[in-house]
């Protein structure tokens, strides 16, 4: 029972050793590219007349400037349509608040045609009740 333990054990800790040595292959490819780029753009430095000018790649650098004006191109339809969006919404609201302001108008009419009506009834009641608390004759309506 020990021995299959041991050999369980031992062939744990060879797959983590394999493991170990595959990240390290990897590491070691990586590192190799990174020196070969780094010693071609030193390279590069060093051909560098004495002038001090830098070489330009002017096709990768015209790809590269159309892409941004694409992007910016891109961003400014983006800007514009929420814009829109916005204004149009907007729009909506205060159309919506023209409407209520108009209902509310409208009410507000109502409403003091209906106070005045009450307050003409009380002045009459009143009038009535004076009239007959006095002896006097109530008014007759012309018809």
């Amino acid at each position: 029972m020990r021995a299959a333990d041991d050999a369980e054990i031992d062939a744990v800790f060879e797959d983590e050793v394999e493991e170990l040595r595959q990240q390290l292959l990897e590491r070691e490819r990586f590192v190799a590219a990174r020196e070969a780029a780094l010693a071609a753009r030193e390279e590069e430095f060093v051909r560098v007349p004495a002038t001090g000018a830098i070489p330009i790649d002017v096709g990768a650098r015209s790809v590269a400037l159309e892409e941004r004006e694409r992007e910016l191109l891109l961003r400014e339809a983006r800007l514009e349509a929420d814009s829109d969006i916005r204004e149009q919404k907007l729009e909506v609201r205060e159309a919506a608040v023209a409407d209520r302001e108009e209902k509310l108008r409208r009410r507000e009419g109502d409403l003091s045609n209906y106070v005045a009506q009450v307050q003409d009834d009380f002045d009459r009641r009143d009038q009535e009740w004076w009239s007959k608390q006095l002896g006097e004759k109530p008014l007759q309506a012309a018809s």
